[in-house]
């Protein structure tokens, strides 16, 4: 579990309905045994794409920054995922507009994909790509 700012554990989950699905963020305070209101991640209702093998990742990062990466359906329905990362640096309570992780020309997978947070805050993403799936 990754541990945010003071302590809190940190969970992203999407709740899906149908096909669609958005991406939560809470915390935890095991000390006061307090839960946070969720937060929601996409700023597009219905955008993130997961099943069981490709859930949401989530990291804390210095100061308090959380990263959330998740993977969201291709806006014009092409077959695959982009893989994006939301950032919060108010501990959860916000967060910005995403950033599109994978630079693909063609519509591709990126799924399974897993997230790292250096000290110095830099991040790392790795994935499995699955390239050219149109032929």
């Amino acid at each position: 579990m990754p541990i945010g700012q003071n302590g809190r554990i940190l969970v992203a989950y999407v709740v899906k309905t149908g096909e669609a699905g958005d991406l939560f963020v809470r915390s935890f305070d095991a000390v006061k045994k307090e839960l946070s209101i969720p937060v929601r991640v996409n700023p597009v209702p219905g955008q993130p794409k997961t099943w069981y093998g490709d859930p949401p990742t989530i990291m804390a990062g210095p100061g308090g920054t959380i990263y959330v990466g998740w993977t969201a359906k291709y806006p014009d329905g092409e077959r695959g995922t982009i893989l994006y990362m939301s950032v919060s640096r108010d501990g959860g309570a916000t967060f910005g507009e995403p950033v599109r992780v994978n630079d693909d020309t063609e519509p591709a997978s990126h799924g399974m994909h897993s997230m790292a947070v250096a000290p110095v805050g830099r991040i790392y993403f790795a994935w499995l790509g699955g390239r050219y799936l149109k032929k």
